[in-house]
C-alpha cells in the first residue's frame, strides 16, 4: 500500500463528547483534556488504552459545526505519516 504511512487513530463523530468518553473510560481508556478547535468548530479529545487503537472523539460546538454532516457515518479512519 503506502510503506511510509502507518495507522494513527480512529476518529468518531459523537453528539456528546463527555457522555461518550465516559463509556470508554469505564472500559479502561485514559482521556485527554477536551479542547475546542475553533478552526473546525469542534470539541476534540483523545482516548488511549494499552494494546488498543487510539480514539479521537469529535463533537459539534454548535449547529454550524461541520462534524454535524458526518452523523450517520460510524467512523473516519485517519492514516498519517508518523514522524520521528
Amino acid at each position: 500500500m503506502l510503506p511510509d504511512f502507518k495507522f494513527h487513530h480512529i476518529g468518531i463523530a459523537v453528539f456528546d463528547i463527555d457522555d461518550t468518553a465516559q463509556y470508554y473510560i469505564d472500559a479502561g481508556y485514559q482521556k485527554t483534556e477536551t479542547v475546542i478547535d475553533v478552526i473546525q468548530n469542534v470539541k476534540i479529545c483523545f482516548l488511549t488504552k494499552e494494546g488498543m487503537p487510539m480514539l479521537e472523539l469529535l463533537a459539534p460546538v454548535d449547529e454550524n459545526s461541520p462534524v454535524n454532516r458526518t452523523f450517520g457515518i460510524f467512523s473516519v479512519l485517519y492514516i498519517g505519516k508518523i514522524h520521528g
